[in-house]
């Protein structure tokens, strides 16, 4: 079997599971039923690529000489849609999830709809996020490559190393494999993965708080703060209820100035992710990523949060 074929076919099997979901939510009303029938679709479409895989030839790269960041993302987002397909990408990820929780649903997105659910959930599928880019960055080696050379996720693992552009293809591949919803985000001369994640906002007082979405870059960003012993990640801000989070507002009820300086720096450091331009993975949608809050949003949000709990905290 030919490599143009496996991917154009994986690709066709991906393209009727999606026309076979639409018509199925379409003709069935019956909730249960529903859901039995979609999880068939899934697991009927997920048997034919791993068979693909096993008897086909997955190693295809491209050598890409960029004419626009369209074409890129097209040749990026095929990659993603079929190795977050692989059973070794779903194996792998699985087992990094089942570390952290075994409630996970396998078969929709997370996205938490009232404050309560994201106060008791959310942090398990940040954490999920957090280690699955821990691992990745653990296993497989950055390397700057002369060429534009992309090469599948089976590669990746095989070899061990990429650069910047098989980091988004793996790493998005992985998040995708457990429902995240993804994005690609490219600046000059660089792409990232980019993972969408809940966090939650302090809205004009301390009593009303509200659920809003990131779109996190997982580009191995990580920072110092001096009132903390280990280094810190964008993850560790997220959650609103974080042993992080809970620490930055003790330190500066306690009158911690340095630590407030210390975030309006970090902040400055992010803005250079406001430049990215950021496209989807489906079934994450182009109106959805204008939605969403980037992390110099984050950023500004984590320190405006902080001041109306002080204000709240002096009444």
């Amino acid at each position: 079997m030919k490599v143009s074929n496996v991917e154009e076919t994986i690709k066709k099997i991906e393209e009727v599971r999606k026309e076979v979901e639409a018509y199925i939510k379409k003709e069935i009303k019956e909730e249960d039923l529903l859901q039995e029938f979609l999880k068939f679709n899934n697991e009927l479409a997920l048997f034919l690529v791993n068979h693909i895989e096993k008897y086909g030839n997955l190693d295809a790269i491209h050598i890409y000489k960029p004419k626009s960041v369209e074409e890129y993302y097209e040749i990026i987002k095929e990659k993603i849609i079929l190795g977050s397909h692989l059973e070794i990408v779903r194996n792998e990820a699985n087992k990094i999830r089942e570390k952290i929780t075994d409630e996970w649903d396998t078969d929709k997105i997370y996205f938490p709809k009232d404050f309560n659910e994201y106060k008791n959930n959310s942090w398990k599928y940040i954490l999920v996020a957090k280690e699955i880019e821990k691992y990745i960055r653990n296993k497989i080696n950055y390397v700057s490559e002369p060429d534009d050379i992309i090469y599948s996720v089976q590669k990746i693992l095989e070899q061990g190393y990429g650069d910047c552009d098989d980091f988004a293809v793996i790493l998005s591949s992985f998040f995708r494999s457990l429902n995240f919803k993804v994005g690609i985000g490219f600046l000059k001369n660089h792409v990232f993965s980019s993972v969408i994640l809940p966090t939650a906002e302090v809205y004009e007082d301390k009593e009303e708080i509200r659920i809003r979405f990131v779109i996190v870059p997982a580009d191995n960003i990580r920072f110092k703060l001096s009132s903390f012993e280990e280094e810190l990640t964008i993850y560790d801000l997220l959650n609103f209820f974080s042993k992080v989070r809970e620490k930055i507002v003790k330190l500066v009820l306690q009158g911690d100035k340095r630590i407030v300086k210390e975030l309006n720096e970090i902040k400055e450091n992010l803005k250079y992710y406001s430049e990215a331009k950021f496209f989807p993975i489906p079934p994450l949608e182009y109106k959805e990523i204008k939605e969403l809050m980037n992390l110099d949003e984050l950023m500004n949000k984590i320190l405006d949060d902080i001041n109306l709990i002080i204000q709240y905290n002096e009444r």
